[in-house]
């Protein structure tokens, strides 16, 4: 109990069970530092605690992938990246298998800035852990068209690994 008020006395406060600090709620502050070993005092390791904290358990697995495709990429709103995806997340593609830090997938949405475009649901389907994705994409007004398939692993409120086919370049039918 001492060491939870020293850790939390460095930031003007002493925080008891229950009691938030910021915008970060901590129900047992003391095992989130003995789960996450991390020292305290260093304001970035605050702020990796504050995005591990920020995971919504109580969502679905459906639920998670669903606010990743139409919230994150058809609203482009990549600083949701440190809250539904892991750091890193492994990508799996047809012959190769990459992991992302959560700066580098940032990198990606921002990369794809000038391409708009939005997704169109056409088949989902899950299994509480794996969520498989099957869709269409329309972006510049109309005039491209793409179709994929991309599988989501979500562990602990999080997408760990995503495998994608190659897309297509016409819609499902």
């Amino acid at each position: 109990m001492a060491a939870r008020h020293i850790v939390f006395q460095r930031f003007g406060t002493s925080v008891e069970q229950g009691h938030v600090l910021g915008t970060l709620r901590l129900s047992q502050p003391t095992m989130a530092f003995l789960r996450y070993g991390f020292d305290l005092f260093n304001s970035h390791n605050l702020q990796s605690l504050y995005k591990k904290a920020k995971t919504d358990m109580s969502k679905t697995a459906r639920e998670i992938v669903y606010r990743y495709v139409h919230t994150l990429w058809d609203e482009r709103k990549p600083e949701l990246i440190y809250e539904l995806c892991a750091d890193p997340i492994i990508r799996h593609y047809s012959g190769k298998r990459v992991e992302m830090t959560h700066e580098e997938q940032v990198a990606r949405v921002e990369g794809l800035a000038d391409k708009r475009f939005k997704f169109e649901d056409v088949v989902w389907h899950d299994d509480g852990t794996f969520v498989t994705h099957i869709w269409n994409a329309v972006g510049d007004g109309g005039k491209q068209v793409w179709s994929g398939t991309e599988v989501f692993k979500v562990v602990d409120g999080r997408i760990t690994e995503v495998w994608n086919a190659p897309y297509g370049e016409a819609h499902w039918q």
